[in-house]
């Protein structure tokens, strides 16, 4: 089941109509990740995009996350590495990563 792993505090401080990038981890049916990013899109986009993938292709979105833009950008989204270890998605500290097997990883 998709869920959104927002940090629930990021979202206290912004409207639906600011703009910010969509993080979609895309898993296939071996469970490998694909991590995708959108860019420019507002919070309610980013939502309305993750009931339209479903499934894509042969694999199915597994969760997402939207950053707003006065939070982090695209720049710097796709270029921080991921590390830690962690047992929720909000435990780790890089935006673009999420907990993957205990870790914190992109895919």
């Amino acid at each position: 089941m998709t869920k959104d792993i927002t940090n629930p505090d990021i979202l206290k401080k912004v409207h639906e109509n600011d703009e910010g990038t969509g993080i979609y981890w895309l898993v296939d049916a071996n469970l490998r990740y694909e991590q995708s990013f959108i860019p420019s899109i507002t919070r309610k986009r980013a939502n309305d995009l993750a009931a339209d993938f479903g499934i894509v292709g042969t694999q199915e979105l597994d969760d997402y996350r939207w950053i707003p833009n006065q939070i982090e950008n695209i720049e710097s989204l796709v270029t921080k590495p991921c590390s830690g270890s962690c047992k929720r998605d909000i435990d780790c500290v890089d935006n673009a990563c999420r907990c993957i097997g205990g870790q914190c990883r992109r895919k």
